[in-house]
């Protein structure tokens, strides 16, 4: 299936204004942060929102429930909810979208308002829409949302690329060497992040009345990033969700000095804005890590299944031992995340400002991720394979 993440809208009544901007900051960051949600900034297309609204009311969802709020619904009213807060979610990135264009005079006679709410309601029908796309190849595709998020990654990769080098001023030695350089960067980070991917530490299990030659390879994964690239993901959702936020209220307050500075300080471009953003990717990676392996749960089923971890009673005491396991693995992980995502990103800040460092900086952690969404697809092609070669014997 052909999607047209990048084809313009036929909304030719609403023009780009020279003199406003919808979002504070270098536009190539923005660009290369809204990729991450499979978003993307420029002319309006059908999917501009991308999967932002979907990830946010996902992240906001369960942070409800796991204060006990809304525990008692059934899954059909918990999917109603949550769909009606991303719908909340959709109609303020799409409004706040709106910001800096004008009405075409040619369709004057309909009113700027009637035409900006054609608009968001266009928006936020193509967000709901690549929302069901990604949870029907979730069902029965690969990848799951990611495929999306990946493509429309690569595009805005290839962009920053382009971007980055046609604002230096080279001799094709430099060139040759920037591009050598920074594909042997790219070569040692992937390798990197498989070995990270890959790596897991095992927890040894037995079972009760069972005595054979295969019974010592059993054991409990846990992989030593728990989070994986869900930080990366969520996080600069979540950080951007704001300025969607802010930029919606200022179509009501536009000559706001509050809202101007806001958006000013929460940009990423901005070493307190980049703060903001470290401090979320290391909660997300502990969120991330706990929701990814439970302890409570897998103690259960361990009981369950009449699996137990040699030298440790089952129940509390198992529970407690997987806990600190887990605790110790996303403390390391979120250390991992903050070193690729946090820490180039805070240098390229500090030195300077200089927008095409910190886009640098970004594309380092688009890498890493990237890398993880690629083993990810790759692990879900092997387990099909292997599935694919056991024949049923009766």
């Amino acid at each position: 299936m052909d999607l047209p993440l990048r084809s313009p809208l036929a909304l030719t009544f609403l023009l780009a204004s020279q003199g406003e901007s919808a979002f504070q900051g270098n536009t190539a960051v923005l660009a290369n942060a809204l990729a991450v949600t499979g978003a993307h900034i420029g002319p309006l297309t059908l999917f501009s929102l991308g999967l932002g609204p979907w990830m946010v009311s996902v992240v906001l969802w369960r942070f409800l429930t796991a204060f006990g709020a809304f525990k008692q619904l059934s899954q059909s009213q918990a999917e109603a909810y949550r769909l009606f807060l991303s719908l909340i979610v959709a109609s303020l990135q799409a409004i706040a979208s709106l910001r800096g264009l004008v009405l075409s005079p040619t369709y004057s006679v309909f009113g700027l308002f009637f035409m900006q709410g054609l608009t968001v309601v266009t928006l936020v029908a193509g967000s709901f829409v690549l929302t069901w796309l990604s949870n029907l190849n979730s069902q029965k595709g690969l990848g799951g949302m990611t495929v999306i998020i990946l493509a429309n990654m690569l595009l805005s990769l290839g962009d920053s690329i382009w971007q980055y080098f046609a604002n230096q001023n080279l001799t094709l030695s430099q060139l040759v060497f920037q591009v050598a350089l920074g594909l042997l960067g790219c070569l040692c980070l992937i390798y990197v992040a498989g070995i990270l991917y890959r790596a897991e530490y095992r927890i040894p299990i037995l079972r009760i009345g069972v005595n054979t030659p295969y019974h010592e390879a059993s054991y409990l994964p846990i992989r030593v990033t728990p989070a994986g690239a869900m930080p990366f993901m969520y996080g600069m959702t979540l950080m951007l969700f704001p300025l969607f936020v802010i930029q919606a209220l200022a179509q009501l307050f536009p000559y706001s000095g509050l809202l101007d500075y806001l958006a000013r300080h929460l940009s990423l471009t901005e070493w307190s804005g980049v703060l903001c953003y470290i401090v979320l990717l290391y909660v997300l990676s502990l969120g991330f890590a706990y929701y990814n392996y439970d302890a409570n749960d897998l103690a259960k089923t361990l009981r369950k299944n009449g699996d137990y971890i040699a030298s440790v009673a089952p129940g509390l005491a198992t529970r407690q031992f997987i806990q600190s396991k887990v605790t110790a693995l996303a403390q390391f992980g979120a250390l991992v995340v903050l070193m690729v995502g946090g820490v180039p990103l805070l240098y390229g800040v500090l030195q300077g400002n200089d927008p095409q460092t910190i886009l640098l900086s970004i594309l380092i952690g688009d890498v890493f991720m990237l890398a993880g969404f690629f083993l990810d697809v790759i692990e879900q092609v092997t387990t099909l394979r292997n599935w694919r070669r056991y024949h049923n014997p009766i």
